[in-house]
């Protein structure tokens, strides 16, 4: 296998050796996306970013702070980091003009490797940590208890975590009115099973939940998917629950995240179903259509403008440790709508 370098980043990424060392060392000169994508693989491939000023001494001469960067995606998922590396973006724009030194690293989201964790921010001597994608309690907790901390997208409510997230609460139900303009009546919700607990989805299904009875809508449990703590159904299985739920009337599903509905709508195209004319599939996040899959209706979030903000509280977490916790908010904003699927209601709906 070839050695993780320099060398490999660069042809890797069809960049040259002095752009990638310069992405590395977060010189000023190299654009914030270029970063970005050399960061992210680095941290995949698991070579450690070269901090600018590398002795704690030096480090402290000259002012320099050392932000750990912690990505909880399981090993087998790393490719897909469309979210993370826009995230490293607006981190990269944001630190361009300061005297930061980043350390970035993939963990899984479960307490796997939480020593290995442990030493990495003794021996590099984080001064604080952002924290991309929900993980486990236990990780959560060792490092709200060592350095001071902020959670992008997930939002810790019972640790002292600041967190920078997207308005999910107004963004789902945007979406819910969306479709219920369009005619739909008969809307479920769906999401994926995770190997670590995700509040973000209930608070999506929470939104969903409310704006169903805003609009003197009922909720339809058999049209509700892996939201039941005992329910923990794969793709294939989801697949079919949706089916039977399309037989019996269902004509939309909200599903958590974008991925989810790009994976079911493959899975349901497989089945003979026309989406969305037999059902419309909404997601959330905004990221690009995998290969051979059409635009779905979404929430595009602007993670780079979430992860400058989430570097922006670190700095005020670090300054000032006591300060109330903070949860702060960016707007999503709808993309695609017109790819919602129009239903001929009737004066008379069968709820």
């Amino acid at each position: 296998m070839t050695a993780v370098n320099q060398n490999r980043l660069a042809k890797e990424l069809e960049l040259s050796q002095t752009t990638v060392s310069r992405a590395l060392a977060n010189h000023p000169s190299i654009n914030a996306e270029t970063k970005a994508m050399v960061w992210n693989l680095a941290a995949q491939l698991g070579y450690k970013i070269t901090s600018p000023s590398k002795s704690k001494a030096t480090r402290e001469k000259n002012g320099t702070t050392v932000i750990g960067i912690v990505i909880a995606i399981p090993k087998k998922h790393r490719g897909q980091t469309e979210t993370s590396q826009s995230i490293l973006k607006g981190i990269a724009e944001r630190t361009a003009s300061e005297k930061v030194s980043l350390d970035i690293v993939y963990q899984e989201p479960s307490a796997h490797n939480l020593k290995t964790l442990q030493k990495r921010i003794r021996q590099t001597k984080w001064q604080g940590c952002i924290l991309i994608h929900p993980m486990a309690e236990d990780i959560v907790e060792m490092l709200s208890n060592t350095i001071p901390c902020v959670s992008v997208v997930e939002n810790y409510r019972r640790k002292f975590i600041d967190s920078v997230d997207v308005d999910q609460i107004e963004t789902v139900g945007a979406v819910v009115r969306r479709l219920y303009e369009k005619g739909h009546r008969k809307i479920g919700f769906v999401s994926w099973v995770y190997d670590v607990p995700t509040p973000w989805v209930y608070h999506r299904f929470g939104a969903y939940v409310e704006n169903l009875y805003q609009l003197g809508l009922n909720l339809r449990e058999k049209d509700v998917i892996n939201i039941q703590p005992l329910e923990r159904l794969g793709p294939n299985r989801t697949c079919n629950r949706i089916i039977d739920s399309i037989k019996n009337g269902t004509t939309a599903f909200v599903c958590a995240a974008d991925h989810q509905a790009y994976r079911l709508s493959k899975l349901l195209t497989s089945q003979g179903l026309n989406i969305p004319a037999d059902c419309t599939l909404t997601g959330f996040d905004g990221i690009n259509p995998p290969a051979n899959c059409q635009q779905i209706p979404t929430i595009r979030v602007p993670y780079d403008e979430i992860g400058r903000s989430a570097f922006h509280q670190l700095l005020h977490r670090i300054e000032f440790p006591t300060a109330p916790r903070r949860h702060v908010q960016v707007d999503g904003e709808l993309f695609a709508m017109n790819k919602i699927h129009t239903v001929q209601t009737t004066l008379k709906e069968v709820i």
